[in-house]
């Protein structure tokens, strides 16, 4: 396996394992409340994969980019910095919802 497949199979594993992890309990005042049966349900695993694999594409896409501006082939210049920063910040905002 190359070294980029490797990266990325890496950071796919971080990612699920960091979302599982802060899924699994929550803390209060009271104490943590662990919740194993919330965890191991099928609907959380696929949706926990499919937040890592969304995570790992706009890595991706955003290496890719990286790469071309390096090249010289595509410029980012200061509105598209601009808009990723809004986009960002509104799908954290969408995340964070309930």
């Amino acid at each position: 396996m190359d070294s980029k497949r490797i990266r990325y199979f890496c950071f796919f594993v971080v990612i699920f394992v960091h979302i599982t992890v802060l899924n699994l309990f929550y803390v209060n005042e009271k104490g943590i409340t662990f919740f194993w049966q919330q965890a191991i349900e099928l609907n959380t695993i696929v949706t926990h994969l499919l937040a890592a694999g969304l995570s790992l594409l706009v890595y991706a896409c955003a290496e890719q980019v990286v790469a071309y501006h390096r090249k010289g082939q595509v410029a980012i210049r200061q509105p598209v910095l601009i808009l990723c920063s809004i986009s960002m910040a509104l799908s954290i905002g969408f995340l964070l919802m309930n």
